[in-house]
């Protein structure tokens, strides 16, 4: 691989590398394998995705993923985008999501985040609760 300065400038130049990037260990004892490509396309797209809402580099950006492989390529995305990125404690169990969705406004107003990653599977709730302006950044991972 190509000699990079950054995080960022080593996710492009490595969107031709099909070898082994990184492998995420399951919950369950499994594992997902990601090829350097892989991880370029997908924290480009992430990137992208941020950038069309309007956030700037330099801008915050709130993240919230369950597990480490969401986590990683969010960071990576974001990073990739020039964006700092705040991770947000994921609820403590599954059955607390509406709890937790109630307090990501007061976190997203201290945090100054200007966007937030969420998985899909919550976008709806999320998106239900948040304010207009929260709203129109809200994205999904």
């Amino acid at each position: 691989m190509a000699s990079a300065s950054s995080i960022s400038e080593a996710l492009e130049v490595s969107a031709g590398v099909s070898r082994l990037g990184f492998t995420f260990l399951e919950g369950d004892g499994g594992a997902r394998d990601f090829t350097w490509s892989e991880i370029s396309e997908q924290t480009a797209q992430t990137a992208r995705a941020l950038l069309r809402l309007g956030v700037r580099p330099g801008d915050r950006v709130a993240m919230l993923a369950e597990d480490p492989c969401e986590f990683a390529l969010c960071a990576l995305g974001a990073i990739r985008a020039g964006l700092v990125a705040v991770p947000l404690a994921p609820p403590p169990m599954l059955g607390a999501i509406d709890a937790y969705v109630e307090r990501l406004g007061p976190m997203l107003e201290i945090s100054g985040a200007g966007a937030l990653l969420v998985p899909q599977r919550h976008l709806e709730r999320v998106v239900a609760k948040l304010s207009r302006r929260a709203r129109a950044r809200a994205v999904l991972r």
